[in-house]
């Protein structure tokens, strides 16, 4: 019954915990979702951005602002594409001349929007933000597109950074579910005299067998009661049948003395 209640209590802690990690990872994807997309609307709206980004050489300007918008706000990437959807600057020189990842189909359809976005084999919490130029013969034109993204953490990295209270919790829960067991084997074993389930159902095997005996015993007496008084019954009847039988008998011979004795005549 120990081990049962421990791995029961096991099982919940495993459980939640595995509830606690999805809501974790969706408290991440919520918090940093605003966070790198407000990053990416601000360099989305810096002038420099927009008197560059359509200029035939835009990589060694932009480099410099794409750098410091990583270094100032900590993000894993930060990466600048033309209208043409060509990365023109980005912190990951890799990516250069690429086409800009495709992410979830939000990112592409509203302004300031976050989603997943997988950039160079990492995943991470993105955002993808137009930019728009704001001169006025050609304002709202599209120009380019701005995606900022964090990393998400692993399943170890988290498990980590929760490690501390989970393993708190998993200390005071072993030790209030083992006490708890502990004494409710000690009050069922007092309630059960020592024995253990074995002995128990052996016993009660044992007691089942003797009520069936009895039980047969009590059924068998039952029918010798009743052929007893069955016979009683027969051997009274028949007593009386002789009774009845001899007094007839004796009142027919009277009577029968009686006309004899009428019928003969006196002596003078």
């Amino acid at each position: 019954m120990l081990v049962l209640q421990l791995a029961i209590v096991l099982v919940v802690l495993f459980a939640v915990g595995a509830i606690s990690l999805a809501q974790s990872a969706a408290t991440f994807d919520r918090v940093e979702g605003r966070r790198v997309t407000a990053l990416a609307e601000q360099l989305a709206w810096n002038p420099l951005l927009r008197a560059q980004i359509d200029q035939p050489a835009p990589r060694e300007v932009l480099a410099p602002l794409v750098h410091s918008t990583l270094t100032q706000s900590g993000v894993t990437s930060v990466t600048v594409a033309d209208v043409h959807g060509k990365i023109i600057s980005s912190t990951n020189t890799t990516l250069l001349d690429s086409d800009l990842p495709p992410g979830d189909p939000g990112l592409a359809q509203a302004r300031g929007r976050s989603g997943h976005l997988v950039v160079d084999g990492i995943p991470e919490v993105a955002a993808q933000v137009p930019v728009l130029d704001d001169t006025p013969a050609r304002h709202g034109r599209h120009l380019g597109t701005v995606s900022v993204g964090v990393a998400t953490p692993t399943v170890w990295q988290r498990l980590v950074g929760a490690s501390s209270y989970l393993l708190t919790y998993l200390s005071v829960a072993i030790l209030l579910g083992g006490l708890g067991s502990w004494l409710l084997a000690r009050r069922i074993k007092r309630q059960t005299l020592g024995m253990e389930p074995r002995e128990i159902a052996g016993l009660t095997e044992h007691r089942e067998a003797m009520l069936h005996v009895i039980s047969g015993l009590i059924q068998v007496r039952e029918h010798d009661e009743v052929v007893r008084y069955i016979r009683a019954i027969r051997e009274h009847r028949e007593s009386l049948d002789l009774s009845l039988s001899s007094r007839v008998r004796d009142t027919a011979r009277r009577d029968s003395r009686a006309r004899r004795a009428r019928g003969r005549p006196h002596r003078h």
